[in-house]
């Protein structure tokens, strides 16, 4: 199987676009976005999508704990 994971803040407008292009592809993959702080409709765009799976994570690049 494929990973497919797109990262994302504050997508809305490319999101739905991605995910269409994406999910019309033949093949036995999975779809994480993983969304780092959007304050948009990010989040809800893709937990729209049943073969979606959302992942939230903290605003940064790698941030250190």
């Amino acid at each position: 199987m494929i990973s497919v994971i797109i990262p994302t803040l504050n997508e809305e407008k490319a999101l739905p676009v991605t995910l269409h292009h994406v999910l019309v592809q033949p093949g036995d993959y999975e779809v994480i976005v993983v969304d780092g702080g959007s304050v948009d409709r990010t989040c809800e765009i893709a937990k729209e999508q049943p073969q979606v799976r959302l992942l939230r994570a903290t605003k940064g690049r790698a941030p250190h704990r």
